[in-house]
């Protein structure tokens, strides 16, 4: 995961209204630390977790806080904490691609992502598009991304994407 400085699912263009955020509990069995814009996903018991690659979004991090509500960079694994999150159909997002399959030229495909480690300097989830998984069930690629500049022939473009494989809220 080298190239541009960009991370994860960035919230980006409102889907009708404002966008709106939720909050949802994580207990200290959560296995994987969560960042901002990490995807996140609701467990059998109603607590939230970090996403896999091709499971169903709850929606996107944009906050985390401690148990005791209190402001964190990340949630560290086995911590029990909270997330504030962006629901999955809120919103478009703005993912890169991960270029492993070569440059994605149509942008009429689904895919699912790349989901690394939560970079702890900075907070921010490794989240990426899977260039070599065509036809996969999570992103919908809308469009290239004009937002840092022409990116369409960056090696890492980024796009503006919306999640197509979520999970209600309630």
């Amino acid at each position: 995961m080298a190239g541009r400085g960009l991370y994860g699912l960035v919230p980006f263009r409102p889907l009708g209204g404002e966008i709106r955020t939720q909050q949802i509990a994580v207990d200290a069995s959560n296995g994987s630390a969560i960042g901002k814009y990490s995807p996140i996903e609701r467990e059998a018991d109603g607590n939230a977790t970090a996403s896999d690659a091709d499971d169903p979004i709850l929606g996107v991090a944009v906050g985390l806080l401690d148990s005791d509500k209190h402001p964190l960079s990340y949630l560290p694994a086995s911590t029990a904490g909270y997330v504030v999150y962006v629901p999955f159909d809120a919103c478009t997002f703005l993912c890169r691609e991960d270029a492993d399959g070569g440059k994605i030229a149509d942008l009429s495909n689904t895919h699912d992502l790349v989901i690394g480690s939560v970079d702890t300097d900075l907070g921010t989830a490794k989240v990426e598009i899977d260039s070599s998984d065509t036809g996969g069930s999570v992103v919908n690629l809308l469009r290239y991304s004009e937002f840092w500049g022409d990116s369409s022939s960056d090696d890492y473009p980024i796009f503006e994407v919306q999640i197509v494989s979520g999970q209600d809220e309630s």
